[in-house]
C-alpha cells in the first residue's frame, strides 16, 4: 500500500498472478466451498493486516 492508502500497481500485479494460478481449480469447485474459501482468506488477510500494523506500531 502507498501513502494514498492504495495498492500500487506492482502488488496489483501480484495479487492477480495469484488469482490467475488458482483460478481454474477454484472455479471447478461447488459454490459452496468457493464461498467457503473466500472467507477463509478474507479471514486470514484481515488478521495477517492487523498482526503487521501491531508489528509496525511496536517497532515505531
Amino acid at each position: 500500500m502507498n501513502n494514498t492508502g492504495s495498492v500500487d500497481v506492482k502488488t496489483r500485479r501480484k495479487w492477480m498472478q495469484i488469482w490467475l494460478s488458482v483460478e481454474k481449480q477454484f472455479s471447478a469447485l461447488p459454490t459452496w466451498v468457493q464461498d467457503t474459501i473466500l472467507e477463509d482468506i478474507t479471514t486470514a488477510v484481515e488478521n495477517r493486516v492487523a498482526v503487521m500494523r501491531h508489528l509496525q506500531m511496536v517497532s515505531a
